[in-house]
């Protein structure tokens, strides 16, 4: 529960800019020293900025985007990382998981119409690939209005009762430090049960997440079979992957919709 306040806070900071006690203490229905705790542990991992009084966003917070907001952001280097996926890491006769992210929806829209199991949180990639001949599995649970996707409780139990060969998730923040990162708790919790029941795990993100900082980890580098990434990268921050012990590969940036990524190990 305390992790659960500690997002809405970090989401009031990020939501308002800054804040003071009073404040976040008459949205939040709790103490005000409460809150003084609460934003001490804020600060101590780098999400808000203390003021006299209160708070301020820090650079490094990570609030929770709308599918809207996001989609229309690196389309290029999503759809290089979407046909490397498609053409190297998934064959016919597969079950994989899929999150709700922008990254995994472009995947989807590669994957449709091939002979595989898709279990999905997100109803944007249920929807998109429900009329061709993919059979898909959706997540039941609580609908998250921002991501569109279910989660909670019952979305993990449903995932727990299957198994699958791979899951691909993504997040907006990744290093070789933090691991995969997102920046609320039912997010975290539906990607972990999907790392949990899968044979293998990837983690699919677009260079501009590189080097960035979440609120929640998700999972540590060493939990996952690779990162795919597109080859807009910074050369740095693929060393930094690698040195970590992560295996990255790399889409080139010329893919368009009609062309197969071909793959690049760093």
């Amino acid at each position: 529960m305390r992790e659960l306040r500690l997002t809405e806070l970090c989401d009031l900071v990020a939501e308002r800019g800054a804040v003071r006690v009073e404040e976040a203490s008459e949205a939040l229905g709790v103490s005000r020293e409460t809150i003084r705790r609460d934003l001490a542990t804020l600060a101590e991992r780098g999400l808000v900025q203390r003021t006299h009084g209160g708070a301020a966003v820090s650079g490094r917070v990570l609030t929770e985007r709308s599918v809207s907001e996001r989609e229309s952001e690196n389309g290029q280097a999503k759809e290089a990382i979407a046909a490397l996926v498609a053409s190297e890491l998934v064959e016919d006769g597969m079950a994989i998981m899929l999150d709700g992210g922008t990254t995994a929806a472009a995947v989807a829209r590669r994957l449709a119409g091939r002979q595989l199991t898709v279990v999905t949180s997100s109803l944007a990639i249920a929807a998109s690939l429900m009329p061709t001949t993919t059979d898909v599995v959706l997540l039941g649970g609580q609908l998250r209005e921002r991501s569109g996707m279910t989660v909670g409780p019952l979305a993990e139990a449903v995932c727990a009762l299957v198994h699958c060969d791979a899951a691909f998730l993504s997040g907006p923040a990744l290093s070789a430090r933090g691991g995969l990162m997102d920046s609320y708790a039912e997010g975290v919790q539906i990607k972990g049960a999907m790392l949990a029941h899968s044979d293998s795990a990837y983690i699919i993100t677009d260079s501009s997440k590189l080097g960035r900082t979440a609120f929640l980890k998700v999972c540590d580098l060493a939990d996952v079979t690779a990162v795919v990434t597109d080859g807009g990268a910074d050369p740095a921050a693929i060393d930094e992957l690698r040195v970590s012990g992560a295996t990255v590969l790399t889409a080139p940036m010329a893919v368009t919709a009609g062309i197969e990524g071909k793959r690049h190990a760093s």
